[in-house]
């Protein structure tokens, strides 16, 4: 786990990168945080694998009517999960992280119209990077400072950049980092 100087890290001008997963409870029983991939895998994961230079901010897709993301008692834990697990363990180590969650009426209950809507809320939030995952992806090692170099190797800042994944289909990106729209 990085540990950043205070001093410098806690600055809320340093770049923001934004990390979008959906997550869904529709089909698990009795969901909670100790039973979701998300909490599992991805946000612990998140500890050990950012740079210091950044602020980092989780943005939450999540359906309209899910039965824990859109309770009073999931949303609940999961923000109490996030600030015990995540928030306050990274300030103390350095690192400026905040949690954003995104209600989407999904009608028709694919990926798209979720990761569109948080790409929004990163845009609206100025984020200066987004980068796209999956609730259960597991970050091994550091990534931030790589994928932004490589981000700034190309010319004309129009790129998108990803880990290599050898799950699921490997014809496309299937996380993708970029830079925001705001500075195209």
């Amino acid at each position: 786990v990085v540990t950043c100087d205070k001093s410098t890290n806690l600055d809320e001008s340093l770049p923001l990168i934004s990390i979008l997963a959906a997550s869904t409870t529709r089909k698990i029983p009795r969901p909670s945080t100790k039973k979701l991939a998300l909490f599992n895998y991805l946000l612990p994961s998140l500890i050990r694998t950012v740079d210091c230079g950044y602020r980092y901010e989780y943005v939450l897709g999540y359906d309209k009517g899910d039965p824990y993301y859109d309770s009073v008692e999931g949303m609940k834990e999961v923000e109490s999960w996030f600030a015990d697990n995540i928030h306050v363990p990274m300030k103390e180590k350095g690192i400026l992280i905040t949690f954003r969650k995104v209600k989407v009426n999904n009608t028709v209950k694919k990926p798209g119209p979720v990761f569109l809507e948080m790409a929004r809320a990163a845009y609206d939030a100025k984020a200066d990077y987004m980068y796209r995952v999956n609730d259960d992806t597991e970050f091994l090692t550091r990534w931030p400072a790589i994928f932004v170099k490589a981000l700034a190797d190309v010319p004309d800042s129009l790129a998108v950049v990803g880990p290599t994944c050898k799950q699921g289909n490997q014809k496309i990106l299937t996380h993708d980092f970029i830079t925001s729209p705001m500075v195209w």
